[in-house]
């Protein structure tokens, strides 16, 4: 099975919302919390091209943020992309 890994800001809606939606549907996660001015958040920058919070991985791939996250739990998707 995957492991499925949220980066995450405080202070950040989007991110508040993709935990709440994992967490209501009994998804594990694990959650690595970023500063904007952090050597982590530029490696999630360089890795992703993208600068927004929050981004969810499956396994190595990348989902995206919230909206993405939302469709595949709400098409029933998520087990069969975690395997």
């Amino acid at each position: 099975m995957k492991k499925v890994t949220i980066y995450s800001a405080d202070a950040c809606p989007w991110c508040v919302r993709a935990k709440r939606l994992m967490d209501a549907n009994d998804i594990k996660y694990d959650e690595i919390k970023l500063e904007f001015d952090s050597k982590e958040f530029d490696e999630l920058v360089e890795r992703t091209k993208m600068q927004t919070v929050p981004q969810i991985f499956f396994g190595d791939e990348l989902i995206g943020g919230f909206p993405e996250l939302q469709a595949i739990v709400d098409q029933g998707k998520f087990e069969e992309m975690i395997k």
